[in-house]
């Protein structure tokens, strides 16, 4: 046990959170997690989980609150349609694991830096989710030691109750030491970008590639460079080599070649500054045109570099995460504005309108993803939650009746 500030665990991604009084612990298997579990319901010590430390909201760093950090649960053994690993395993370590053999994650997210623990805490969206789903609903088994020090495997058919109410909780039901998770076959792809002036054929044309089973992947961004938005597609077969006559670009640059995809993590400037106010939100997926072209943001009040907007589409279904919370539907949008700068007055700022765009996005029929700051009371995380609260909170004292495990936000 040691102070975190040696170990540079006292922030978040975001940089406008500190928890400067906190100690670190590192376990290295689930049972030196159940004892530290077990020694903080005795003390009377909170506890909160942290892996890659990505979250914007202050969900891995509390004051008065033992941060565990799941870094050492690493190991990452690969099966035959599976991956088990560590949940402090992070995405880019799985697949390196994974390269030569002809697999890869399915519903990989944008960012490569994330820990698997920390995607099955949120959710995890990125550019193949709008056919591969979220990553909470890609998994398949985990290891789990609860607020009450019991080490349980839970799946789909065993302990489902407990294997429903630990994702997308943000670690505020127990710490997730492994996991098992679906993979899928690598693919040859080419990888397309295609530029527009408009918001409305970028979505339009979004939607008609994500319909076809020849693309794997697609992410529309804001390109303040043009003026416009980009949409870069990747596809296999006969969509890859007619991707412009496919769609209504203005025009079609960076063709590339046939290659093994995934290719990188998409990072989205995220080595860019030293605060990030980071927000996303799920919306129902007949807002993707009034949503790309962001007439609800004010720029002036996004202070610092230009912030990367962009969107995926986003499907539901499989193991579903009931506590992910997104609207209704089986296919949605993932909207994110991602500002980033080196002043934190402006980071402040930024973030403050950003609070405001949640309520906005919020009242139009969207849900938080909640890796970011909410700055949610009771009665907005009731109403976050819906018809799921009671489930939610009769959880959490089955699961951890004392209130070891917290969360910078969620409000258990």
């Amino acid at each position: 046990m040691k102070p975190d500030a040696e170990n540079g665990l006292q922030h978040d991604f975001s940089g406008l959170f500190h928890a400067p009084r906190g100690e670190l612990h590192e376990p290295a298997s689930a049972r030196e997690a159940a004892r530290l579990v077990v020694e903080a319901r005795r003390t009377g010590q909170r506890l909160v989980i942290r892996g890659a430390g990505h979250s914007q909201g202050g969900q891995t760093v509390k004051e008065d609150a033992a941060i565990i950090s799941t870094r050492r649960f690493d190991g990452i053994e690969v099966g035959d349609g599976v991956v088990h690993a560590g949940a402090g395993a992070t995405v880019a370590q799985v697949e390196a694991g994974l390269s030569g053999t002809g697999q890869t994650l399915a519903g990989y997210p944008a960012y490569w830096g994330i820990t698997l623990g920390g995607l099955i805490a949120v959710g995890g969206v990125g550019a193949t989710s709008f056919h591969e789903g979220i990553m909470a609903d890609r998994v398949t088994e985990m290891e789990v030691v609860l607020g009450t020090g019991e080490i349980l495997r839970c799946g789909p058919n065993e302990h489902p109750d407990v294997f429903d109410a630990v994702r997308g909780t943000q670690g505020a039901m127990g710490i997730v030491t492994r996991v098992t998770i679906a993979l899928r076959p690598s693919l040859s792809a080419r990888h397309w970008r295609l530029d527009y002036s408009g918001a409305r054929p970028a979505a339009q044309d979004m939607i008609a590639l994500a319909d076809d089973p020849a693309c794997v992947y697609l992410r529309l961004e804001r390109n303040h460079e043009i003026g416009g938005w980009s949409l870069f597609s990747s596809a296999t077969g006969a969509l890859g080599n007619m991707m412009p006559e496919r769609t209504r670009a203005d025009r079609t640059l960076d063709q590339g070649r046939g290659e093994e995809f995934p290719r990188t993590s998409d990072d989205a400037g995220a080595e860019v500054g030293d605060y990030h106010p980071w927000r996303d939100w799920f919306l129902p997926e007949g807002m993707l045109e009034e949503t790309i072209s962001e007439e609800w943001l004010d720029w002036t009040k996004l202070r610092g570099n230009p912030p990367w907007t962009g969107a995926y589409l986003v499907r539901r279904g499989w193991n579903r995460a009931p506590f992910v919370m997104t609207p209704p539907g089986e296919r949605l949008v993932g909207y994110s504005v991602l500002p980033a700068g080196w002043s934190e007055k402006e980071a402040r700022e930024s973030q403050a309108h950003l609070v405001e765009v949640d309520r906005l996005l919020v009242r139009r029929g969207g849900k938080a993803y909640l890796s970011g700051h909410t700055e949610y009371g009771e009665a907005q995380w009731r109403a976050h939650y819906g018809d799921q609260w009671d489930a939610l909170a009769a959880a959490k004292k089955t699961l951890d009746p004392d209130g070891v495990l917290v969360s910078g936000e969620l409000a258990l």
